[in-house]
């Protein structure tokens, strides 16, 4: 018996030491694509030295799952003292060798087919190419959504630190990646159509500029039609919302609660599209716009910002626009500042022109980049800098249940206590871009009937410059608003059968309206801050029920990435 244990040990011992090396050489490149992809999103993939690091994980994942695996090893978890360590080391391993051997690996050897594939000499993408990537990416999206269950299971008690940092780290990026490798699975999905494989499509491309925001991201002023026909790209038309002439009744019928809420103006300036959150409307909208212009009816809308327009020019390259050259790191100035600031409004007009032009031919001469593009792009999608709308109903029903909605639909998406703070420019001025703002969603009590109090906040600064003399063009001061104040409708879109209970601007109550579109209470406060000025914005609401409340938050996207912080509560049911 002593013999047998003492065999037992020793097995037991070098199997735990080729363990500690091959977890001490996965470290550090664990450590590197965690920081790639927290940094830079799913785009990080697309990287030569991420998917080396990768490869190097699932060769070392490997190694650990089979050193782990053993009836001798089960036996050890139920000692005292080691038991938990080993027991989690066994899961932790046994999970990334699945999800990097049988997912991963797999999606970056279908992308490099893809890539491959798609550097074809008539300049076609090749659509047949994207169905393998949609099955390895809907296998990768399921392998990681159980990797990530079974390691929240994993208990944590007693585990050695170093494999408790090591479960964390790969629950840290699993959390961080799974809802792009989503995303991205159902765009592949429905990829091959939209490309052209079933016959010609035509896709209407609207540039959203946040110098003027609207409640999706800001005034639609440029537009685009591409024809793709069998994955080969050609450009159709492009022209600005100068084109469109104000209609007096909207081509679309409106909600009523959308009229209450954000005006009747929505459906009658083109401008005004993504007024409304909801950009399925936006999408109808938009495609009766082009059909009475154009003729021709779209088959998809694609809403994109000046964040997608800095992705695609990372990846493609800078971009000519007349006499300027647009570049990853200066479009915010190029685009949403420096032409309100310099030009008069017919020069804005023919360098917009120029620009909606350069990028349609760009979009159309890197077609094969778009997978890469994609990639890079899908932080973006989780932010809603891309919306998208299909006037065919089964894609449309997918893209419903994707960040790829639009506002209303990711707030649909993202639980029963979400909210969304919305904005909308009230004197038509350029001077959003200079908005800086914070958001967050807080349950900061619990009220005798077990409801929780939610106070939905955002803080503005108004960074606009007090040393530039605005031209009128960039602020006209429409509504009586003073030229170089920011002047927003601030909306707050609550859950099904929360209760408003008001407004307040820096402690003060503030005069709002309380109206309901697409079944949700929707508060509306008027905000005004001139240059060098902070505003703290709140609106309470009392939960629809009593118990728990986790809220999620969402927000109109600004230029940049703002700071989002939410709190919960577990308010107790009455008894």
């Amino acid at each position: 018996m002593t013999v047998l244990v003492l065999a037992v040990s020793g097995w037991l011992g070098v199997r735990a030491m080729l363990a500690k090396a091959a977890l001490d050489e996965a470290r550090p490149a664990a450590e590197r694509v965690m920081a790639a992809v927290t940094e830079r999103g799913a785009g990080a993939l697309t990287e030569t030295s991420v998917r080396q690091d990768i490869r190097l994980l699932a060769e070392r994942s490997e190694t650990l799952a089979s050193l782990t695996s053993d009836p001798v090893w089960r036996v050890a978890e139920r000692l005292p003292e080691v038991g938990p360590t080993m027991s989690a080391s066994r899961i932790g391993a046994a999970e990334a060798a699945r999800l990097l051997g049988d997912a991963v690996v797999p999606v970056l050897d279908t992308t490099d087919e893809l890539a491959d594939g798609l550097r074809m000499s008539d300049g076609r993408i090749d659509v047949g190419a994207l169905e393998d990537l949609h099955t390895a990416l809907a296998t990768a999206d399921e392998t990681a959504r159980t990797a990530l269950e079974r390691l929240g299971r994993v208990p944590r008690g007693g585990v050695d630190s170093r494999v408790g940092e090591d479960l964390n780290r790969m629950q840290a990026l699993l959390t961080h990646t799974t809802p792009a490798l989503d995303t991205l699975a159902d765009v592949t999905e429905a990829a091959p159509a939209v490309l052209g494989a079933e016959g010609p499509r035509l896709i209407l491309i609207m540039l959203q500029n946040n110098a003027e925001l609207r409640s999706g991201g800001g005034i639609t002023g440029t537009f685009f039609a591409v024809e793709i026909d069998n994955g080969r790209f050609t450009e159709v038309d492009h022209t600005d919302s100068a084109a469109f002439s104000p209609a007096d009744v909207s081509p679309v019928p409106i909600p009523a609660g959308t009229r209450e809420t954000f005006g009747d103006e929505v459906g009658r300036y083109v401008q005004n599209l993504t007024t409304t959150p909801d950009f399925a409307l936006s999408g109808r909208l938009a495609s009766a716009w082009w059909a009475e212009r154009t003729g021709r009816t779209p088959d998809m809308v694609v809403a994109i910002d000046p964040a997608v327009v800095r992705t695609l020019l990372e990846v493609t390259g800078p971009l000519r626009a007349g006499e300027a050259d647009l570049t990853a790191g200066n479009v915010v100035e190029a685009l949403l500042r420096r032409p309100y600031l310099t030009m008069d409004a017919d020069e804005q007009t023919e360098y917009f022109f120029g620009v909606s032009e350069a990028l349609a031919q760009r979009l159309v001469s890197s077609a094969n980049t778009l997978p890469q593009v994609a990639g890079a792009a899908a932080p973006l999608i989780e932010e809603g800098r891309v919306a998208v709308w299909s006037r065919h109903p089964q894609e449309q029903a997918l893209i419903a249940d994707t960040p790829l909605a639009g506002l209303l639909g990711r707030l649909e998406t993202a639980g029963d206590d979400a909210y969304a703070v919305l904005f909308n420019n009230l004197s038509g001025s350029k001077l959003d871009a200079y908005l800086d703002a914070g958001f967050s969603a807080v349950v900061d009590r619990c009220r005798p009937d077990g409801r929780g109090s939610v106070a939905v906040s955002t803080g503005l600064v108004s960074e606009v410059p007090t040393d530039v003399d605005l031209p009128w063009y960039a602020a006209p001061g429409f509504g009586g608003y003073a030229r170089e104040d920011l002047a927003l409708l601030v909306t707050v879109l609550a859950p099904p059968g929360t209760v408003p209970e008001g407004a307040w601007l820096d402690g003060a109550p503030l005069s709002s309206h309380v109206s309901h579109d697409a079944g949700r209470s929707a508060v509306t406060a008027r905000v005004t801050l001139p240059p060098g000025h902070s505003a703290h914005v709140t609106f309470r609401f009392v939960a629809a029920e009593p118990g728990p409340v986790e809220p999620a938050l969402l927000h109109t996207p600004l230029i940049d990435t703002a700071d989002v912080v939410t709190t919960g509560q577990a308010c107790e049911v009455p008894r």
